[in-house]
């Protein structure tokens, strides 16, 4: 067998947020999809009013603790603490950024 195809793997990448509000890095897990399903959930969030960075979550599977600017943390839950993060300006920049990063780097095995 010459090729084997994956069918949504899931992996981790390290997020760096350089903006006035947020600053650090952050571990992410995300899970890989097909181009084509990536690009039908863009055409979809756009054709209902959202921006293309609503893909992120279907994409998103976790992400490490955040501490918030009135002290608590912010634990990842799904769609709802993807909001919080997201409600930040960058954050969906610097996101969407690493997966795509991540996927070539899981394929060069770094």
């Amino acid at each position: 067998m010459a090729l084997k195809v994956i069918d949504r793997p899931r992996f981790t990448a390290v997020v760096t947020l350089a903006t006035v509000m947020l600053q650090g890095t952050l571990k992410v897990e995300f899970e890989a999809r097909r181009t084509s399903e990536t690009q039908a959930m863009e055409n979809e969030a756009i054709a209902a009013g959202k921006g293309p960075e609503h893909l992120l979550y279907a994409l998103v599977k976790g992400f490490e603790p955040i501490e918030l600017p009135d002290g608590t943390t912010l634990l990842y839950d799904g769609a709802e603490s993807l909001g919080v993060l997201l409600d930040y300006p960058g954050a969906s920049t610097a996101l969407i950024k690493a997966y795509h990063r991540g996927l070539w780097e899981e394929a060069k095995g770094n």
